[in-house]
């Protein structure tokens, strides 16, 4: 994966602690374009195009907006990526 990737969110369980402090998260289904990659000890982030979070406190200390653990998404396919171009091309009618 990387910028400029579409991915698909395969799994929006989420614990308690997330739900109150992340505000908008991806949902199952859905197709996202990668708009950044984090890595950290723990694992990889993405910050998706489509959805922005304030930034938080983490237990770190560290302030940042929320990343998405990758494991949450997988990278879509070429037919899967003719749909979500379509889809893509769809939102920004909308935004515009």
């Amino acid at each position: 994966m990387k910028v400029g990737s579409i991915v698909e969110c395969v799994n929006d369980i989420w614990e308690p602690r997330t739900l109150e402090s992340v505000p908008n998260r991806p949902f199952k289904g859905n197709a996202y374009v990668i708009r950044g990659i984090e890595e950290y000890k723990h694992g990889v982030g993405l910050h998706l195009k489509e959805i922005h979070n304030p930034d938080i406190v983490f237990p770190s200390g560290m302030i940042a907006e929320p990343s998405f653990n990758i494991e949450r998404f997988r990278e879509m396919t070429e037919i899967d990526d003719l749909v979500a171009e379509l889809v893509e091309e769809v939102l920004q009618t909308i935004e515009a």
